[in-house]
């Protein structure tokens, strides 16, 4: 099953501050942020991965793509791909969560790899362990 990777670059455009105002909360919370990819028409989560970042960060979030969920798209806008939705949630603040849909081609998946086949140079073969047979018939040799 060929797998999808979506680069994520996040740059933050005001100051942090590390400790969040949060006076209720029974000890100091530091901001943290969730990015997920979900199939808002399914109602699944694909990926899920929680950040701590000062001024700008890197991430990966990587997912299986199964043919027989994603084969036939579901938009009729882009016959050729399947729409997917970016999440961007703060677990410290309202209202600055973020969504964004992205759509993937259809081209743009990878083929399944193919296995890699051994060298039969390099294989040894295990020698075939002796018949049954030939060991009673040495045994019978022996006793006359």
């Amino acid at each position: 099953m060929p797998q999808i990777t979506v680069n994520i670059d996040i740059i933050r455009r005001s100051r942090y501050f590390p400790r969040i105002y949060a006076p209720r909360f029974s000890k100091p919370k530091d901001e943290s942020w969730w990015v997920v990819i979900g199939d808002p028409q399914r109602n699944e989560l694909l990926a899920v991965k929680r950040l701590n970042f000062k001024k700008r960060t890197s991430t990966k979030l990587v997912f299986d793509w199964d043919e027989e969920t994603f084969g036939e798209g579901n938009d009729p806008d882009t016959p050729d791909g399947y729409t997917f939705h970016f999440y961007l949630v703060c677990d410290s603040y309202i209202g600055l969560d973020q969504e964004l849909a992205f759509t993937i081609k259809f081209d743009d998946i990878p083929e399944k790899p193919e296995p890699k086949e051994r060298n039969p140079a390099n294989t040894t073969t295990p020698s075939a362990p002796p018949d049954d047979d030939e060991e009673e018939e040495e045994e019978g040799e022996e006793g006359e």
